[in-house]
């Protein structure tokens, strides 16, 4: 995935809601690319923690916060983009 450079659109993706939480090491991931290593339902993926030593290996995200999705073939070594 690549996420959204502007920390104004993630916490507006996080507003009002009580499954996602801000925490100030999210900032290191705004506007790069980040593997998923998680689904959990409908709107909600997982990628590693943002911040090491948090206690939570998998960090939880809104689809909101993806600018878009940067996918892999396993056999080649090209990337296909795609926004979400």
């Amino acid at each position: 995935m690549h996420l959204k450079a502007s920390k104004e659109a993630f916490l507006a993706a996080f507003e009002g809601s009580s499954n996602f939480v801000w925490d100030d090491g999210m900032e290191a991931i705004l506007g790069t690319d980040q593997p998923v290593v998680e689904l959990k339902g409908p709107g909600a993926f997982g990628l590693k923690e943002a911040r090491a030593e948090r206690g939570q290996p998998v960090w939880w995200y809104p689809f909101s916060v993806i600018e878009k999705i940067v996918t892999k073939e396993v056999d080649s070594p090209d990337f296909t983009e795609r926004s979400p």
